[in-house]
């Protein structure tokens, strides 16, 4: 098989796996979906819907307040790379965001 088809289970799984041994976040299994926080604060970075696939990252406009949404439908290396490139992102504003504010 074509590594970059990979079906989306395995994709899911790979990304759950990497996340779980992951020390900056945790992963709480509940039904069908998956939800992915920030283990030093409890922030919610993003979910995960076991059935279809889709993780869905949410992040606070810093200056507006108002909230932005990706979504990425994991199918394949490339969709599981940009998931752990989503998160890291997401996981990134939460722990240094406050540095690119204050320079402002």
């Amino acid at each position: 098989m074509d590594p970059s088809v990979m079906p989306s289970v395995h994709v899911r799984d790979a990304l759950l796996d990497r996340l779980e041994r992951s020390p900056y976040v945790d992963v709480h299994r509940c039904g069908d979906r998956a939800v992915i926080q920030d283990r030093a604060r409890g922030l919610v970075l993003g979910r995960l819907d076991l059935r279809t696939g889709v993780l869905t990252v949410e992040a606070a406009a810093q200056r507006s307040g108002r909230g932005r949404c990706g979504r990425l439908v994991l199918s394949g290396v490339a969709a599981l790379k940009a998931a752990e490139a989503l998160l890291r992102r997401r996981l990134d504003l939460e722990l240094f965001g406050w540095q690119s504010s204050d320079a402002l």
